[in-house]
């Protein structure tokens, strides 16, 4: 639930991102304005290539090589993200703010078990021993519906199929009790069955948590189901930002309308709801 009279749990302003020689640049963000509640889902949407990727990884200073973050500010729990230094970055991340990648296999140690995988951003922040780490763990895994949990464990990521894969990746991410999730194409490498799956799983965690979530993603399909907000990028800009129904069912902007009409099933819900 969105607690809309509290501060915002993240407050972006002003940020710019750009690649190429400092004298000739190329600019891939433009001054893009973001605002996450607590208990938020603000979804980001658009084209590869929008920005939207680049603009929620700066904030957790993993930015691609050659690519620069020239101005903007990132309030965030009483702190400008923009401005820490690497060891309280370090902090910050996995700590405050959990992670989950497209891509669960590369993200993953494959030469570490899943145990030691879990446990150790845990124990690195100072969360607990290692027990209390395992214990945790355990606990985490049944809750993202892995069966047999303490056997998982002492397995690697080869021996777990792409669906359980990725529910260790929402595991480790919760494992510090984060209040800001990032959701990076969370879904985007699962068949269609599983990513069903992941995404009532986030839903159910995100409520049972009140987590505040930045999703992102091109699946307006997921993005209708998971998300409260919506801001749409376009070639590095913002295009257009409100309430999701409103934006996927009365978009504003004709690159709105384009995305929401490549999807049918939203373009039909838009037009029933738009009858009288």
């Amino acid at each position: 639930m969105i607690t809309s009279d509290a501060s915002p749990l993240l407050d972006v302003r002003g940020l710019v991102i750009e690649t190429g020689p400092v004298a000739r640049p190329t600019r891939l963000v433009h001054d893009i304005d973001l605002t996450v509640r607590p208990g938020e889902v603000l979804a980001i949407v658009g084209e590869s290539g929008s920005g939207k990727t680049l603009t929620t990884m700066s904030l957790i200073d993993l930015l691609p090589s050659g690519v620069r973050r020239i101005a903007g500010s990132a309030g965030f729990e009483g702190q400008d993200l923009y401005a820490l230094k690497r060891v309280a970055m370090d902090r910050v991340r996995s700590d405050r703010i959990g992670i989950i990648f497209q891509d669960p296999m590369s993200s993953l140690n494959p030469s570490l078990r899943i145990e030691t995988q879990l446990t150790e951003a845990f124990i690195a922040h100072g969360k607990g021993g290692r027990r209390q780490a395992l214990d945790r763990a355990t606990h985490l895994l049944n809750e993202v519906a892995i069966p047999n949990p303490k056997a998982r464990l002492s397995q690697y990521p080869h021996e777990l199929s792409g669906g359980m894969r990725q529910r260790v990746m929402i595991a480790m991410a919760l494992m510090c009790e984060p209040s800001l999730l990032i959701a990076d194409e969370a879904t985007t490498a699962l068949d269609v069955t599983v990513q069903k799956q992941v995404l009532d799983l986030l839903k159910e965690i995100q409520s049972k948590r009140s987590l505040s979530i930045v999703f992102v993603s091109h699946n307006l399909g997921a993005v209708a189901e998971i998300a409260d907000t919506v801001m749409v990028m376009h070639r590095g800009a913002l295009v257009e930002r409100g309430p999701t129904l409103e934006v996927l069912t009365n978009p504003r902007e004709a690159y709105t309308r384009r995305l929401v009409e490549a999807v049918p099933r939203l373009r039909t819900a838009g037009q029933a709801r738009s009858q009288p």
